[in-house]
């Protein structure tokens, strides 16, 4: 059975401090973004969230090297600290954390919506506010409307 961690990447305070001055802006910019990304695993006892969790890390900062300004291995040792890609550089410079998915993607909540539609303030934007209006109204509103 495939198992789908979620993950998410986030500079620690280190970077946030020490990338600005190492980096141009824009190479400093792509380093602190905050990343989001999976790992698939099937019913192994080999691999579970703590590999998984490794494997990320690993080619997170593999990523991370493609970006021209840390490509090369002297731009990475003067920016990274290393050339080499660890679990040691990437616990320098950035933190993980696994994301558990109990309630599936946000269109599986549409009935919890529904159910307070009329309890919802406009947002301010013109698409939301209008699909939100579209959104069926609750049974008992319906019925008290229906009977007057």
């Amino acid at each position: 059975m495939r198992h789908e961690l979620y993950f998410l990447i986030e500079p620690t305070e280190t970077a946030r401090r020490d990338f600005p001055l190492r980096a141009n802006p824009d190479v400093a910019t792509k380093l602190l973004d905050y990343l989001l990304t999976s790992r698939a695993h099937y019913n192994s006892y080999l691999w579970g969230e703590k590999e998984c969790a490794l494997a990320v890390k690993l080619l997170h900062l593999a990523r991370m090297r493609e970006y021209d300004g840390v490509s090369e291995s002297e731009s990475a040792i003067r920016i990274l600290g290393s050339d080499r890609i660890s679990v040691e550089v990437f616990d320098k410079w950035w933190t993980i954390r696994c994301l558990w998915m109990e309630e599936g993607p946000s269109e599986q909540m549409h009935d919890f919506l529904v159910a307070l539609v009329d309890s919802v303030d406009p947002t301010g934007n013109d698409a939301v506010d209008e699909w939100v209006q579209e959104l069926p109204k609750p049974r008992q509103s319906r019925q008290l409307g229906s009977d007057d």
